[in-house]
């Protein structure tokens, strides 16, 4: 899954790029396509979401749908159309990065030996194209 994940978005980069597609119009494609099978999946795998209130789903909405939806995407696509896509590509394993790093600051967690490892390594790969080129 994650390899596909990884060529579904080195896909979308370059067809991004060849298209000359606006950041918008590309999240707003992506997102009208994205919810196409929400009925199905609704009827066919019961999720409970009549169960939860209101607010919960509001707060979803933002943080899931807005937040790491639809500007995560209009910022990834215009970096896209700025940099390219074999620059743009090196944005996205910073998110485990971030991700652990807010879990230090905010939560007070403590990275493993092995995710600190996996940082190395992630933080390696991002630099190591650029210094190559220098």
């Amino acid at each position: 899954m994650f390899a596909v994940s990884g060529l579904m978005f080195a896909t979308f980069a370059v067809l991004v790029r060849l298209w000359s597609v606006d950041a918008v119009t590309a999240t707003i494609a992506v997102v009208f396509f994205s919810c196409l099978p929400l009925p199905s999946l609704h009827i066919l795998a019961p999720s409970g979401l009549a169960a939860a209130s209101f607010t919960e789903i509001a707060t979803q909405f933002v943080i899931q749908g807005f937040l790491a939806g639809a500007l995560a995407s209009v910022l990834y696509t215009y970096v896209i159309r700025q940099l390219g896509p074999q620059p743009a590509s090196l944005f996205m394993p910073c998110v485990p990065v971030t991700t652990t790093a807010a879990g230090v600051v905010v939560l007070g967690e403590v990275p493993t030996l092995l995710q600190v490892v996996a940082i190395a390594v992630i933080t390696f790969g991002m630099v190591f194209p650029i210094l190559k080129r220098a």
